[in-house]
């Protein structure tokens, strides 16, 4: 928290930037004081911390209903959100395939969790430029997975 506050109180402005849906993302927004815009569902939404919708690059119903069609002809996992609430068609039990996750941790002290992006992993978003060096730095545990199928994650089968 000292390292983003010495950040804001340099006048830069932090957004929080996330592909989790508007309600996960608000209250860790909340948590470390950022009252700027959120931008939210990999980028298709912004929204203000009071709930305003900014941008909305939702994909169009029809659009949205033909790849349901696509999937479900080729039995392919259905997961959607509409109005901030997870829409899952069915369970599927082969999403626990037994993939071993890898990560990598730096620091002692209080924990946070670094997550890296789409076609990326721990090392490229944090390691390799020293940001989580900076981080541990400040007294923290720098935790850092590398997600399904990236870096040195296993992947699934088919993947």
């Amino acid at each position: 928290m000292a390292a983003l506050e010495r950040i804001k109180g340099a006048g830069v402005t932090v957004i929080a930037s996330t592909g989790r849906p508007f309600p996960g993302a608000l209250p860790w927004a909340q948590k470390l004081g950022l009252d700027g815009p959120i931008i939210c569902y990999q980028g298709a939404e912004v929204r203000t911390t009071a709930n305003e919708r900014l941008l909305d690059h939702g994909i169009p119903h029809d659009l949205a209903m033909e790849v349901i069609r696509y999937a479900r002809e080729r039995d392919l996992h259905v997961q959607a959100y509409r109005d901030d609430q997870l829409i899952v068609e069915r369970d599927r039990p082969e999403a626990d395939d037994g993939v071993q996750l890898a990560w990598d941790e730096v620091g002692q002290g209080r924990p946070v969790v670094l997550l890296h992006g789409l076609f990326s992993d721990a090392r490229m978003n944090w390691i390799k430029f020293g940001h989580a060096d900076r981080i541990a730095a400040e007294g923290i545990r720098v935790i850092m997975p590398d997600l399904r199928a990236h870096g040195q994650s296993g992947k699934p089968h088919g993947a």
